[in-house]
């Protein structure tokens, strides 16, 4: 069995294990961690699992929400390069793959994002409705085809499906921004000037740390994938980021993403089965 194949189908093998019981529908993939959904200072147990071949280890949580309770999945991988890559992409991309192999619907993917000239003012949430992808790293390029389906899963109509046009909906009842393009780059340092500008002339309306990585896994494993990006900043407001008020601002919106989501998943929940972005 070739290494990330074994990799993934071992990492769900060991979440089934550590979670007996029924599993959760939809899985969060978050830069924040999924901590801001236990506003009753309850923890529920955090499994650390090994994955195989000592690649690394994975974190697994339910997280309690009301009515749909959410699987957390942290992944660190630690593996030689001559076994696996150590592409953050990869990084990125295996709680996706995870999800996929689990069986789950799919997956609330939240990410903090600098807007650009245009857009409201932050801080702001926004479901994403397409991303611009400012590199090719390719989180899939280990996978055997034939294993796993498309290598390279087509990746228009991100916001096509029923579900993401339901989570839309729920963000701006709350009183969240338009639906964003985004477009993802990957540091070690923050955009420049003229990054911010290419992007906006591409025609992202934000521009995130990262990449899209979960959204190619997430297509690639036939999940319905509900992206939201976390509007911490502006452009034309600071020019230069204040670590403070990202933090500041971080700590007004997740409260008000977590009143949201209860709604959001009452409203999933209504949706046939059959309405899933991608059908499985």
């Amino acid at each position: 069995m070739e290494p990330l194949r074994e990799l993934v189908d071992g990492a769900a093998a060991a979440v089934r294990r550590a979670l007996p019981g029924p599993l959760p529908r939809w899985s969060i993939a978050s830069r924040f961690g999924a901590d801001f959904l236990l506003a009753d200072g309850r923890r529920p147990p955090l499994h650390e699992l090994a994955l195989p071949r000592g690649a690394g280890r994975l974190l697994a949580r339910v997280v309690p929400l009301a009515g749909e309770p959410l699987l957390a999945l942290d992944v660190e991988l630690r593996a030689p390069r001559d076994e696996l890559p150590r592409a953050a992409a990869l990084q990125e991309a295996l709680p996706l793959l995870i999800a996929g192999a689990l069986g789950l619907r799919g997956t609330l993917h939240l990410l903090a994002g600098v807007a650009l000239a245009g857009t409201a003012r932050p801080p702001l949430l926004a479901p994403v409705r397409d991303w611009l992808r400012l590199s090719d790293e390719d989180p899939l390029r280990h996978f055997e085809p034939a294993a796993l389906g498309a290598r390279y899963p087509d990746l228009r109509g991100a916001a096509s499906g029923r579900e993401w046009a339901t989570l839309a909906a729920v963000v701006a009842r709350h009183g969240g921004a338009a639906p964003a393009i985004v477009a993802t780059r990957r540091g070690p340092s923050g955009a420049t000037d003229a990054e911010f500008a290419a992007a906006g002339r591409l025609g992202a309306d934000a521009v995130a740390e990262g990449c899209a990585a979960e959204w190619v896994a997430a297509r690639h494993q036939g999940l319905a994938f509900l992206p939201i990006v976390l509007l911490l900043d502006a452009v034309a407001e600071t020019p230069i980021a204040d670590p403070g008020l990202l933090a500041a601002r971080a700590a007004t919106l997740l409260p008000r993403l977590a009143a949201l989501l209860p709604e959001l998943f009452d409203a999933l929940r209504a949706l046939p089965a059959s309405d899933s972005e991608l059908p499985r």
